[in-house]
């Protein structure tokens, strides 16, 4: 993919980005607007989004032995008694177990093991807020996690509004849903207004984004998958999207999270749940799977080699995804997160 092709800001209004219609079944390819999905959709198409909100969960702090420059993090708040948090950071060498770590002034932090953590995480305890008084904390001093390719991951007062969907809700993910962000508030008037119905999940994005789909030491032969990430069973939902397509409707999930969202919650429907609740998924979508719930995906274009990437996949095939993407380079798309999108129909 073309350095120069990775979009550093999104287009203004987002809702201007340019959006490539893909048709599953047939050859034809649209070049379009993300502004046009009224025409493009119709009653029948429920939008389905992610209300995930980003938390602003990138410290930079120092070592109070040795005042060595730290940058950390944070991955999902673990279940204990004071505020304790999964995390990556660098300079790993420097963030052993029992190391304090200064982020500014008020927020102090001691570095901790943890036995259920993937590899290369760590888990970090902080000392002077309660579990709450963290949170509030982060919006301060914290910066927003957006990924390595935009600006070397270094982040501005722009980004806590741009990597931010309109609609964002409930706080955990360290990653925008990015496919909804293009999705502004006139775009949703709109689409009510053609009588396009919308309803919202919650799934935390978590760090299996910023990865590779290939493990270091084995490279195109040892499969990395997804991580854990936390989503919300919603019983009611899930009926009422069953029921729409029994009707003869379809479900345009918009996002990838939303794919692994809904699919997740046909795994756990079998399971016969009896209450609404976060759960964990480790749902793992490749090349092979069967598409339970979803009929149309929006999204953007993601990086080779990624999990995303494989959804993708999985729901067009090889030579259609080939397709698609050598069409988006000959036509000056925009790519990754801050680009333009799709839509799978």
């Amino acid at each position: 993919m073309p350095v120069e092709r990775i979009a550093q800001r999104p287009v203004e209004p987002y809702d201007s980005a340019r959006l490539l219609v893909v048709d599953r079944y047939g050859d034809p390819l649209a070049d379009r607007l993300f502004l046009d999905l009224p025409e493009i959709l119709s009653a029948e198409d429920l939008l389905v989004f992610n209300n995930t909100r980003v938390l602003p969960a990138r410290l930079y702090g120092e070592l109070e032995s040795g005042g060595a420059k730290i940058e950390v993090l944070l991955l999902r708040e673990l279940d204990c008694v004071v505020p304790t948090w999964s995390a990556i950071g660098k300079p790993l060498k420097k963030l052993r177990p029992g190391r304090f770590v200064n982020f500014g002034s008020t927020l102090r932090g001691v570095i901790r093991e943890g036995d259920d953590l993937e590899q290369g995480q760590f888990s970090i305890e902080f000392l002077n807020f309660t579990k709450q008084e963290l949170r509030q904390s982060l919006k301060v001093i914290g910066s927003m996690p957006i990924p390595p390719y935009i600006r070397k991951g270094i982040s501005d007062e722009k980004d806590l509004l741009d990597y931010q969907t309109h609609f964002a809700e409930l706080d955990g993910s360290i990653a925008a849903p990015t496919a909804s962000l293009h999705f502004t508030p006139k775009l949703l008037a709109s689409l009510h207004s053609k009588k396009i119905p919308t309803e919202f999940v919650t799934l935390h994005v978590g760090p299996h984004s910023f990865l590779p789909l290939w493990h270091d030491d084995n490279p195109g032969e040892s499969l990395r998958e997804p991580g854990g990430e936390l989503y919300r069973f919603d019983l009611s939902l899930y009926e009422r999207l069953q029921e729409h397509r029994k009707g003869g409707g379809r479900v345009v999930a918009v996002g990838t999270t939303v794919v692994r969202c809904l699919e997740s919650m046909h795994l756990e429907y079998q399971m016969k749940p009896e209450r609404d609740e976060f759960l964990e998924t480790r749902l793992f979508i490749s090349p092979g799977y069967k598409f339970k719930v979803v009929d149309r995906v929006v999204t953007n274009f993601h990086q080779p080699a990624t999990t995303h990437l494989l959804l993708v996949e999985a729901f067009i095939g090889r030579t259609k995804l080939n397709r698609v993407y050598h069409h988006a380079l000959e036509n000056s798309y925009r790519f990754l997160s801050y680009g333009d999108g799709m839509i799978i129909l």
